[in-house]
């Protein structure tokens, strides 16, 4: 083992050829490195275990599969997977959340606020579900901008739907406090 202590000061390149080094360790700045890069192995499966596959309903592994072929990009078929579990399970609150988070992705908003709207009938306080409301309501405003349009049905001017009402902007505001 070859030792070899050097003396370092900020900002200033310090080069050295180390042959055959499998370890560098500068207890000072709590740095190590290793030519063996074993110990960054993940010990994980990545893969459901074959065992646990029989113990799932058919709806549970819609939405699973469901999932992972939306991390994979592959909408069309996400979105057939968690349709086929909703047709068997209407109000599968699982299928409900990916079905409303794909089609934010996909921009249709109405569907993905109808869906998660149904999804949070089921548990108000459920933490996803009104995250996902909450991105659904956003990009809905994103799209509406500054003018007035109908959203759901009601007429509401592109600065109220922001929670600001035009006569309670700054811009109307007194200037004495």
């Amino acid at each position: 083992m070859q030792e070899e202590s050097v003396s370092m000061t900020p900002l200033v390149l310090w080069e050295s050829n180390i042959l055959d080094a499998n370890r560098i360790v500068i207890p000072e700045l709590d740095l190590e490195w290793r030519a063996d890069r074993s110990h960054l192995a993940l010990d994980r499966p990545f893969e459901l275990n074959p065992e646990a596959r029989p113990s799932l309903r058919q709806i549970e592994r819609d939405v699973f599969e469901g999932r992972e072929l939306m991390k994979a990009r592959y909408y069309r078929d996400a979105r057939g997977l968690f349709e086929s579990a909703l047709e068997a399970e209407k109000w599968n609150r699982d299928a409900l959340v990916e079905l409303a988070k794909l089609d934010l992705r996909q921009g249709l908003f109405a569907s993905g606020i109808e869906r998660i709207n149904r999804a949070r009938q089921l548990d108000a306080h459920d933490a996803e579900a009104n995250f996902v409301a909450g991105s659904l309501y956003q990009a809905t405003r994103r799209r509406l901008g500054r003018k007035g349009r109908v959203f759901l049905g009601r007429q509401i001017h592109g600065v109220q739907i922001r929670g600001i009402h035009p006569s309670r902007r700054i811009s109307y505001e007194s200037g004495s406090v």
